[in-house]
């Protein structure tokens, strides 16, 4: 589930619930994210590289155009 709760020109923010054991396949994302995870973890790969989250753990991944 994926609500989002802010929209300007210049920033969105997104709550996203995944359910335990989330996977997310290799994929390379439209925007710069910050991720907070507060319950649970989750395995992401992008072409940056792989991470594996747990609680209390915050991931930032900048978007640069070329």
């Amino acid at each position: 589930m994926k609500r989002t709760l802010v929209t300007t020109p210049t920033v969105r923010v997104d709550v996203a619930l995944f359910a335990g054991g989330a996977h997310q396949p290799r994929h390379r994302d439209r925007q710069s994210r910050i991720t907070f995870v507060l319950g649970g973890g989750f395995r992401e790969e992008a072409n940056a590289g792989q991470a594996r989250l747990a609680p209390g753990d915050v991931l930032f991944k900048s978007h640069r155009t070329q």
